[in-house]
C-alpha cells in the first residue's frame, strides 16, 4: 500500500539504496506498510537481503514475523536461527510455566501450540531478578519484557511484576520431548539449539560419565549409546548436563539435593532445556 524512505518495487520486490551508514553502531529503517486479509495471525518477512559493495554475496537476514495481535509467540521470538530476532526488542507473549526456579531468578514457560517448524523452539526462559515471582508449574502466564541473549540463551526480562499476570491455573503441561542428541558435535549445538527452553524428558536408561559437582551438576549419557567414559578428541555430542536449578556452590555433597557418581545408571529425568 504505501512504501516508504523511497523504496522502488519493481518484479514483486522491493528495494532501497541508501548512500552511506555511518559507523559507530549507527543504523538506517526502511519501511513498507501493506493490508492484511482478515483472519491472518501473521506475515513473514524470509526473503530480504543487504548488499555492498566489498561484499561477497549479499548476507540474508532471519526470518521475522509481523503479528495480528499484540502478542508475539515464544516459537517467533527464539526463531530458528543462534540467536532471537527480537533481541534488545519489548515484546509481550504467553505461555504455559513448566519450571519454577527460584535460585536461577526464573521460570520456564512454553507455547501451548507450536509453529511446525523444528528449528524453533517452543520454549523460553522468563528472568525475574529484581522481584519474587509467584507463579507454578501449570500456570498460563502472559509476560512482558526485553528479550535478552545471555551466554546465547535467550531469555525474556520482566523487570516489575506488573509485566506478569497469571491467566489460568493447572493448565496441562506439555509432553516432554525425549532427549536424543547426535554424536557430532556441529549437530549436537544445532539439536539444543532447537530446543532451548522446551521442556524435556530422560526417560530410558541413562550412565553418569562425570559426577556431582559443587554446582550441583553432573552429566551422563544415553546407556543406548554404548558409551560409558568419555574422551577429549571424541564425537561427544551425546552429553546432557544435569542441573539442580540454582546458582548455589556447594563446600561439599552434605547440601546437595542429590548425589550421583560416574558409573551409576539413572533415568526418569524431566525438566526444561536451557542452553548456553
Amino acid at each position: 500500500a504505501e512504501i516508504g524512505q523511497n523504496g522502488v518495487l519493481e518484479d514483486s520486490a522491493i528495494t532501497w539504496t541508501i548512500p552511506q551508514i555511518a559507523g559507530n553502531s549507527a543504523s538506517e529503517t526502511v519501511s513498507v506498510q501493506a493490508s492484511v486479509a482478515a483472519g491472518a495471525e501473521y506475515i513473514t518477512l524470509a526473503d530480504y537481503q543487504v548488499s555492498a559493495p566489498g561484499f561477497e554475496d549479499p548476507i540474508p537476514g532471519d526470518p521475522t514475523y509481523t503479528f495480528a495481535g499484540g502478542s508475539v509467540p515464544v516459537w517467533a521470538i527464539q526463531g530458528s536461527g543462534t540467536h532471537s530476532p527480537y533481541t534488545n526488542t519489548y515484546v509481550e507473549t504467553e505461555g504455559v510455566v513448566t519450571g519454577v526456579f527460584p535460585g536461577l531468578n526464573g521460570f520456564w514457560i512454553q507455547d501451548r501450540t507450536e509453529d511446525g517448524d523444528p528449528a524453533t523452539s517452543p520454549g523460553l526462559f522468563v528472568f525475574t531478578e529484581l522481584f519474587n515471582a509467584e507463579v507454578a508449574p501449570g500456570d498460563l502466564v502472559s509476560v512482558k519484557g526485553v528479550v535478552k541473549e545471555y551466554f546465547q540463551q535467550t531469555e525474556l526480562n520482566l523487570g516489575s511484576p506488573v509485566n506478569l499476570e497469571v491467566l489460568q491455573s493447572g493448565v496441562p503441561l506439555p509432553a516432554p520431548v525425549a532427549l536424543a542428541p547426535p554424536a557430532d558435535e556441529t549437530e549436537s549445538l544445532a539439536y539444543f539449539e532447537a530446543l532451548e527452553g522446551a521442556l524435556v524428558t530422560v526417560s530410558q536408561d541413562a550412565v553418569v560419565v562425570d559426577s556431582s559437582d559443587r554446582y550441583g551438576e553432573y552429566a551422563f549419557v544415553l546407556a543406548s549409546s554404548g558409551r560409558e567414559r568419555l574422551f577429549q578428541g571424541e564425537q561427544n555430542g551425546i552429553i546432557i548436563m544435569a542441573d539442580d536449578g540454582s546458582s548455589a556452590t556447594h563446600e561439599d555433597q552434605s547440601t546437595l539435593a542429590y548425589v550421583v557418581a560416574t558409573g551409576d545408571t539413572i533415568r526418569s529425568l524431566t525438566g526444561p532445556l536451557a542452553y548456553t
